[in-house]
């Protein structure tokens, strides 16, 4: 994140006189090349199609349905998390969806099915996502910063058409505002989902089938895409060695297994942070830091921090035992006799 112009001096940083990074590294080939290109290195290796079994017959679509209604809490949780970080200009649904997955790990009694096809890794990704654009219009409308790429062209179009997002888009039209053309918006995006979903059900079948295409077939077709959605955003040939060096990167990460969104995530927040960073010593120097809500967000960060590493040490603590008790429920169901045992206090 601290490659390029420094956003306070305008000063060089780790740019080693390419004019090309004088912009920094751009999200999109950086997300590209860390997991577009590794997944499909593994696919070239394996040699084998994207599923490993027979589709057949797409029939677990009623049961996506009740899966979405038995996680209704996570569900829930995870669209709060969408709108909020929505809400957050410049944030965007790749991260809201990163989040939404790791509170879903985080909150989940068997943190070992992730990975291995759990529907919660489904489930909160797809309801961040599909809330981040419903938050994303909150500053757009009413203070006229957008909160992603989709809201900066609804932006100017409302300028185009006469429209000056702020307190008029929130006051009725009796008093001279466009509060109706603001509720219009809401439906709009929920319509849209419920038609995205019904052609979704339709074409499910055929969509799934791709999945059985041989990877010889597939591969080229995914790294053209993925070079032309690296070159397009900003038609820099840069960004295509930025998405191959990223792709090596994250495959390297992959094998040494190292969890590659916290990566991105620093890639996104890392100037973000550098600029409140400089805005909060300019204004308090660094009394700042004894904000009550400064000092509050910090503990929290540190109990999000090492919670993790106490739960891996209780859980290590506790498998010997865990060992044990499973070794004598063996061998009741072998064979039903008494059994006595001594744990060391």
């Amino acid at each position: 994140a601290l490659v390029g112009q420094d956003p306070i001096s305008g000063t060089e940083r780790y740019t080693f006189g390419n004019l090309y990074l004088w912009d920094g590294i751009r999200l999109v080939p950086a997300t590209l090349g860390l997991f577009a290109i590794p997944e499909i290195i593994d696919m070239a290796v394996a040699g084998t199609s994207i599923a490993k079994a027979d589709v057949g017959k797409v029939g677990g679509v009623l049961q996506g349905v009740k899966d979405t209604f038995r996680h209704w809490a996570l569900v829930m949780r995870c669209s709060a998390l969408g709108t909020y970080i929505g809400i957050i200009p410049g944030m965007g649904g790749a991260i809201s969806q990163w989040v939404s997955y790791a509170h879903a790990v985080q909150s989940s009694p068997d943190k070992d099915r992730f990975g291995k096809g759990a529907v919660e890794g489904v489930l909160a990704p797809g309801a961040a996502n599909h809330s981040t654009l419903g938050g994303a219009m909150v500053p757009t409308v009413a203070f006229g910063v957008p909160g992603s790429v989709s809201t900066a062209i609804l932006l100017g179009a409302f300028l185009i058409q006469g429209l000056v997002p702020g307190p008029p888009m929130l006051t009725p039209e009796a008093k001279g505002g466009h509060l109706s053309l603001t509720f219009s918006f809401v439906w709009i995006i929920v319509v849209s989902n419920i038609i995205t979903t019904a052609i979704c059900f339709l074409f499910l079948g055929k969509i799934a089938r791709i999945t059985q295409v041989r990877s010889s077939l597939v591969i080229p077709f995914i790294l053209l895409l993925s070079y032309i959605g690296a070159f397009a955003e900003n038609n820099a040939f840069g960004d295509i060695v930025v998405m191959l060096v990223f792709g090596a990167l994250g495959w390297i990460m992959v094998q040494a297994d190292w969890p590659r969104p916290p990566l991105l995530l620093g890639l996104v927040l890392g100037s973000l942070a550098e600029q409140n960073l400089f805005l909060s010593i300019d204004n308090y120097d660094m009394d700042w830091l004894r904000f009550p809500s400064v000092l509050a967000l910090f503990a929290l960060t540190v109990l999000g921090t090492f919670y993790p590493l106490f739960q891996r040490w209780r859980e290590k603590r506790n498998k010997p035992r865990y060992k044990q008790l499973a070794a004598v429920a063996e061998l009741q169901a072998k064979e039903p006799v008494l059994v006595s045992i001594w744990f060391p206090t």
